[in-house]
C-alpha cells in the first residue's frame, strides 16, 4: 500500500519507501522475540522491484545501523503487566468475539454464562467482566464446584451456623455472603447436585438464603458468573441439570473457543508466558526456535491455554540461559503427548501420516533406499513430500507450509521451481 501510494504521488524512488511496514515488522518481531529485531526493506516496489521484501535480524547481527535503527531498545518487563489472571491475551476473531460481548455487557448485573473446554481461560474472562463492572471495588469470589465434595458444597456456598454440626464452634460465612456487593464466579457449575442447584436458583432470583443449620434469612446482592465445560442444554435434556436454573444463568451466554480453533493467539500467548516466567524465575530466555514454534502451532492442546502455560514455564526452566526454547524443552517423553502425525513411506512409495514422531529415522532410511533402488534423487523426494503436504491441506499453501516448517513464501518459491523443472 505504501509503495502504491508513493508511486502514484511521487513516481519511482531511489530508496525503499515502506516505512510503516518496516516499523511495524520491527516492533512485532521485537515483542515476539524478546530482544531488538531490526527489519530492513531490501526490495521495494516503490523503487521498481518486483515486490516488497523485508529482511529481519537481531540488532547485534547487523554490521551497520542508521540513527533510527540505533534507537531501537529492548522491552522493559513489568511484574504488574504480567500479573496472573489480569492480562487478557488474544487477537483471533473467535476470542475477540467472546471478549467483546463481555466488554459490552460488563456494566450490567445480568448473569453471565461462560462455556468452553477446561483450560480455555474462563476465569480470566470472568475477572475481566468484574473489573469492567460497577462492582470492581467489591469482592470477586471464585469457587470450583467440582473441587468440593458433594457433602460440603452447600456449606461452602451458603455458610454454616454455629452448632450446625459437631465441630461447628463458630458461624462461618459462605461464598455468596463473602461476595456480597461484588461478583461470585462458579466454575464447573454442572457438577452441582440437584439440591444445590435449587438453592442457588433461589439465591440468584430472590437474593436471599439461609446458612446450613440456621433459619435466619440472609440478604445479599451478588452478580453471578457461571462457567461450564459441558453443554448445559444437553445436561438439561438428560435431566442432570435443572432447566429453570439453566434459563436463569444463560441470560448472556458466551462461548470461549478452544486454543486449537484460535491458533493465531498462540504466538502472543507464547511471548506473554515466556516473559512472565523468565521474570518470575530469574531466567534469561531469548525466544523460541522456529522448530519449537512450528511444533506448537501444529499441536492440538487438549489442555488449552493452561497446558500451553505449563509447557512454557517448564521450558523457561529447562532452556539454557540466554538461549532460545527448543522442542525438547517443551515436549518431554514423560508427558505422553503427541505432535501432529509425522510422515512415513508406504510400500507403494507414497508418503502417509503415522502416529509416532520417532518414525522419522525409519522414514529417512526408506527414502535413502528408494533413491538407491529406484535411481531417484533428493529433489524428487522433496517434491513428493511437498505434494503430499499440499494434498493433506486441501491445496492450502499456507497450511502446507506450516506443516513442513516453511513460510508461505518459501513453499511458493519451491513450487515455482518444481513447475519449471517439470516443464523443462
Amino acid at each position: 500500500m505504501e509503495a502504491a501510494i508513493h508511486l502514484n504521488a511521487m513516481g519511482h524512488s531511489t530508496d525503499p519507501v515502506c516505512w510503516m511496514q518496516t516499523g511495524f515488522a520491527s516492533g512485532f518481531a521485537t515483542t515476539f522475540a524478546g530482544q531488538p529485531i531490526i527489519t530492513r526493506e531490501v526490495e521495494c516496489a516503490g523503487r521498481g522491484d518486483a515486490a516488497c521484501v523485508l529482511h529481519a535480524k537481531p540488532k547485534p547481527e547487523w554490521d551497520q545501523l542508521d540513527d533510527l535503527e540505533l534507537a531501537a531498545t529492548p522491552l522493559v518487563l513489568s511484574e504488574t503487566w504480567h500479573d496472573a489472571g489480569q492480562t487478557v491475551i488474544g487477537i483471533s476473531a473467535a476470542f475477540l468475539s467472546a471478549k467483546t460481548m463481555i466488554e459490552r455487557t460488563a456494566a450490567s448485573n445480568a448473569t453471565l454464562l461462560l462455556m468452553g473446554e477446561t483450560g480455555v481461560g474462563k476465569e480470566v474472562l470472568a475477572k475481566l467482566a468484574h473489573r469492567l463492572s460497577t462492582r470492581e471495588a467489591e469482592p470477586f469470589i471464585a469457587l470450583n464446584c467440582a473441587a468440593i465434595p458433594e457433602g460440603l458444597i452447600e456449606s461452602e456456598l451458603f455458610g454454616v451456623a454455629k452448632g450446625a454440626y459437631t465441630g461447628a464452634v463458630a458461624a462461618r460465612p459462605g461464598r455468596f455472603e463473602l461476595a456480597n456487593g461484588g461478583t461470585l464466579f462458579l466454575d464447573e457449575i454442572s457438577t452441582l447436585s440437584p439440591l444445590a442447584q435449587s438453592k442457588i436458583l433461589r439465591a440468584v432470583q430472590e437474593g436471599e438464603f439461609e446458612r446450613v443449620g440456621d433459619t435466619r434469612t440472609i440478604k445479599v446482592d451478588v452478580r453471578l458468573i457461571a462457567a461450564s465445560n459441558v453443554e448445559l442444554n444437553e445436561a438439561v435434556r438428560e435431566g442432570t441439570f435443572r432447566a429453570d436454573l439453566f434459563y436463569r444463568i444463560s441470560t448472556l451466554p458466551v462461548r470461549v473457543p478452544p486454543l486449537r480453533q484460535r491458533r493465531e493467539d498462540i504466538p502472543v500467548l507464547l511471548e506473554h508466558f515466556r516473559l512472565r516466567y523468565a521474570l518470575r524465575h530469574g531466567r534469561t530466555v531469548s525466544g523460541f526456535t522456529p522448530r519449537a514454534i512450528n511444533a506448537l502451532l501444529a499441536y492440538d492442546f487438549p489442555g488449552n491455554v493452561r497446558e500451553l502455560e505449563r509447557m512454557v514455564e517448564r521450558a523457561v526452566l529447562l532452556a539454557d540461559d540466554g538461549r532460545a526454547i527448543d522442542v525438547r524443552h517443551l515436549f518431554l517423553e514423560t508427558d505422553g503427548l503427541e505432535l501432529k502425525p509425522a510422515m512415513c513411506m508406504t510400500n507403494d512409495g507414497r508418503i502417509s501420516a503415522v502416529d509416532n514422531v520417532g518414525s522419522r529415522a525409519n522414514l529417512v532410511r526408506q527414502m535413502l533406499d528408494l533413491i538407491v533402488d529406484e535411481g531417484g534423487s533428493l529433489l524428487e523426494m522433496e517434491g513428493l513430500v511437498i505434494r503430499e503436504a499440499l494434498d493433506a491441506s486441501g491445496g492450502n499453501v499456507a497450511r502446507a507450509a506450516r506443516t513442513l516448517g516453511f513460510t508461505r513464501r518459501q513453499l511458493a518459491l519451491r513450487l515455482e521451481k518444481m513447475e519449471i523443472q517439470e516443464s523443462a
